[in-house]
């Protein structure tokens, strides 16, 4: 398969800004809903959950498109765990410390020690997670192992997750498919990272014949799903909505991805490029500081003055630019100081091999 450069695909960078924005819009407006009664702004944003589906159809695009080559070489396997490591756990941890100190100190019901562990380390497992955005990171996380596998054996690889999209599938035929293993071996989620390798070997093989204009066919059905979802028509929960907004987010992908034409420069689309840069620590600490924030709001008469509208737009912005604060003050520095580890430990064992080898 011939290789694409690895350039960094600023297109791909907007698209998660994008997604963290959705995701932040849809769980603020959940928030005043449940707080305010302001039934109408939650529905406008109800679709915002799509973003989701965006991540996991980037997150395949980005794995396959970046590591496809490493495919059945194991001398690349541990490049490709500690970059993953490094890009998920750390922020990861502190996120989820976070959460517990203030479920402690709010006398929270918190899980038990087996299930913290579990938690910890983002295993597959059924039932509700302390960080409640990491949900999605134990798809993630099954997905680079499988991934993983694929880097070491080809064959093995390629069997295991031909089994785990075939499972998915297997879901999707299945009416109220009920097995007693985690819902991550075969939920319709799982198709979307699919999706995203999909996209990534159309790109690879046909880039040079996709029409610019393509992305707006892709636009256009992830905004019907969007519309049809806030009409009630559709419900966003249902593994359906997994396949319309996976499929458009594929399309969108593979647009963006083989775009011709330099994107134009502009506030909108350098906030949106910083943002996609930050969208990890966006996502993880979205419920801290909108939960932060309404505290702030409910001080005395602060939130009573302001209109719910007003209100919903103080905490998106908050949630979002206080996420693009922590990327820049702590997911980038912890990024930093966890690879110097890494190179250390293994600058340390060379020079222990060269001693003992004289």
């Amino acid at each position: 398969m011939a290789s694409v450069p690895l350039k960094r695909l600023d297109g791909i960078e907007i698209c998660r800004g994008l997604a963290a924005m959705l995701v932040v819009l849809y769980h603020a407006s959940r928030h005043i809903d449940k707080a305010l009664g302001m039934h109408f702004i939650r529905q406008i944003f109800q679709f915002g959950h799509s973003g989701v589906d965006l991540f996991f159809v980037i997150s395949g695009f980005i794995i396959f498109y970046i590591h496809g080559q490493d495919i059945g070489k194991k001398d690349k396997l541990f490049s490709y765990v500690k970059k993953r490591f490094i890009r998920i756990m750390p922020l990861y941890w502190i996120a989820m410390l976070i959460t517990f100190i203030i479920a402690v100190l709010g006398k929270h019901q918190t899980p038990v020690a087996i299930q913290f562990l579990w938690q910890f380390f983002l295993l597959p497992a059924n039932g509700g997670m302390i960080l409640d955005v990491a949900w999605t990171l134990k798809f993630e996380v099954l997905f680079y192992m499988l991934f993983a596998i694929l880097i070491t054996n080809k064959l093995a690889g390629t069997l295991l997750l031909a089994a785990w999209y075939g499972m998915a599938i297997l879901s999707l035929t299945i009416s109220n498919y009920v097995i007693n293993i985690p819902h991550q071996f075969y939920d319709a989620y799982v198709l979307e990272f699919m999706f995203g390798i999909m996209a990534a070997i159309i790109i690879k093989k046909y880039k040079k014949h996709i029409p610019d204009y393509a992305i707006y066919v892709g636009i256009t059905f992830f905004m019907i799903s969007a519309i049809l979802e806030d009409l009630n028509i559709i419900d966003g929960y249902k593994n359906a909505a997994r396949l319309m907004y996976g499929i458009s987010s594929m399309m969108i992908i593979i647009s963006v991805a083989s775009f011709k034409q330099n994107i134009q420069k502009n506030i909108f689309s350098k906030f949106l490029f910083v943002l996609g840069d930050a969208t990890y620590s966006v996502y993880l600490f979205q419920f801290i500081l909108i939960g932060i924030t309404w505290k702030f709001l409910s001080i005395g008469n602060i939130g009573r003055e302001l209109d719910p509208g007003v209100q919903f737009v103080i905490i998106s912005a908050i949630a979002i630019f206080g996420g693009i604060w922590i990327s820049f003050l702590i997911e980038k520095p912890t990024i930093m100081f966890t690879k110097k580890i890494f190179d250390n430990l293994i600058n340390k064992n060379n020079s222990t091999k060269n001693y003992y080898s004289r």
